[in-house]
């Protein structure tokens, strides 16, 4: 199974370095570019399916990608982070080690821990390896979503390098599971 997975496009939380979470917000022009350059290279993959995450920005850029009209499945396992208070707080005032450790269920107060993450998406990677083997899927995600998923498939428990990853708006990776 080839897993392809692509944070969504820009919005105006990223270029102001505020933690984006959950919430409604729309793809910004930028976002929105980014997308329709991504959907050309998206159209050349045999994809049997897309599972996106329920946000409007992962939705938004999930409609302009999908140019071929592939079989587009909601789901709730893709939401990003649930941040609580920290919500819309500027990434400045996180403790990295703290938001990225993988043994924690709760961080600040309210905020979830990775280990709820990477539960809730290895969950779903479990469930799309059972029905979908020998296809390509695609994920239209979030950032910290985008890294629980490295983080799980590559069995990476090393906070240096948890901390390290990112994926650009945008950007798609490709795993072979």
């Amino acid at each position: 199974m080839n897993l392809y997975v692509i944070r969504h496009g820009q919005t105006d939380e990223n270029v102001n370095g505020l933690i984006n979470a959950w919430n409604e917000h729309k793809l910004n022009e930028v976002g929105i570019e980014q997308a329709n350059a991504m959907k050309e290279e998206i159209a050349k993959i045999n994809l049997d399916v897309i599972i996106c995450s329920p946000l409007k920005r992962t939705k938004q850029t999930c409609e302009i990608i999908n140019k071929n009209n592939v079989k587009v499945i909601y789901d709730e396992r893709l939401i990003e982070r649930n941040a609580g208070k920290m919500q819309f707080e500027p990434v400045t005032k996180l403790d990295r080690n703290l938001w990225h450790d993988i043994t924690k269920e709760v961080v600040y107060e309210d905020s979830e821990g990775m280990k709820s993450i990477l539960r809730r998406v290895g969950s779903l990677i479990e469930d799309v390896k059972k029905e979908y083997k020998d296809k390509n899927v695609l994920f239209v995600t979030h950032g910290d979503i985008a890294r629980a998923i490295y983080v799980y498939l590559n069995n990476i428990t090393d906070i240096g390098e948890i901390t390290d990853f990112y994926q650009v708006n945008c950007e798609i990776r490709c795993y072979k599971i």
